[in-house]
């Protein structure tokens, strides 16, 4: 993610699964801000325990900056692999 200050909190959320990401969890590296997408929370409310990754057909991302700052966000990555589908005819 590219922006001018460090998000207090990213939140993802597909259909079933939802996970977070707090301002701690990021790197800066050239302006550039990195952080894993962390595990589903959707039972524990933790996103680093050993549950399963973030899958479905769409992610919606939420992105929250601290209030009465100079703040602007210029671009976000999310990378992804694709899954083969499961089922058979």
């Amino acid at each position: 993610m590219v922006s001018d200050t460090t998000p207090d909190r990213l939140d993802f959320a597909t259909r079933d699964h939802i996970s977070f990401l707090a301002s701690a969890e990021f790197e800066e590296l050239e302006d550039f801000y990195y952080a894993p997408v962390k595990n589903d929370s959707t039972g524990t409310g933790v996103n680093s325990g050993d549950t399963s990754r973030l899958w479905g057909r769409y992610l919606k991302v939420k992105m929250r900056f601290a209030p009465n700052l100079f703040q602007k966000l210029i671009n976000y990555v999310v990378k992804y692999r694709a899954n083969p589908r499961l089922y058979n005819r």
